[in-house]
């Protein structure tokens, strides 16, 4: 984010630019969400985003992570939402970081998906950011690191590439293979920890 706005502007993709500028039109706006009902349209939201594509029972978090995000002294997380005709169409939350903000957890509505409204999110982040003296925007890869559809949506917003690295270390070699055995779990499949494939 260290570019200027313009130049950051620049490297989206052509219909990056397009469905943003077509949303703009459209009279699609941005809400920070700050109280406790902001907070359940977002699970409301959320959670029939993750139903929709079929999301395993660990992409469905309780209220109680939630709290732990708006209410941790260690993390400064902020609830955005896209409206349009004074329905909340989309949401995401966002970490900040030192200088580092986060994407963190993202939704649409079914009916406004066509739109792409979290597109304006991002963007409008982007420039909050890069006014604010923030250095980076990381909005992260795709599902378990793969070049899917998720990570291409987030490539439309950078030519910038990080590598995705991930220490695995096993502490306890004996106990790691008794967790795997009694799991039965395919030892070919990738994962780390095997235990916790599902």
């Amino acid at each position: 984010m260290e570019q200027n706005l313009a130049l950051q502007r620049q490297e989206y993709r052509r219909d990056v630019k397009s469905r943003l500028n077509k949303l703009i039109r459209e009279g699609y706006s941005i809400l920070e969400g700050t109280d406790k009902a902001f907070v359940d349209e977002f699970i409301e939201i959320y959670n029939e985003n993750m139903l929709r594509v079929e999301a395993k029972d660990e992409y469905f978090f309780d209220r109680s992570y939630y709290n732990m995000i708006f209410n941790s002294p260690d993390i400064n997380s902020k609830l955005y939402f896209v409206i349009k005709d004074n329905v909340k169409v989309a949401a995401s939350i966002f970490v900040f970081t030192d200088k580092i903000i986060q994407y963190h957890l993202s939704a649409t509505r079914s009916e406004y998906l066509k739109n792409s409204p979290v597109r304006l999110l991002i963007d409008y982040i982007r420039i909050y950011g890069t006014n604010n003296g923030y250095k980076e925007l990381h909005l992260g890869g795709g599902l378990g690191s793969t070049e899917d559809s998720l990570f291409n949506f987030k490539a439309g917003f950078s030519n910038e590439r990080h590598q995705f690295k991930v220490w695995k270390y096993i502490v306890d070699q004996e106990a790691y293979d008794s967790f795997v055995k009694e799991r039965n779990v395919n030892i070919d499949s990738g994962f780390f920890p095997l235990y916790r494939v599902t």
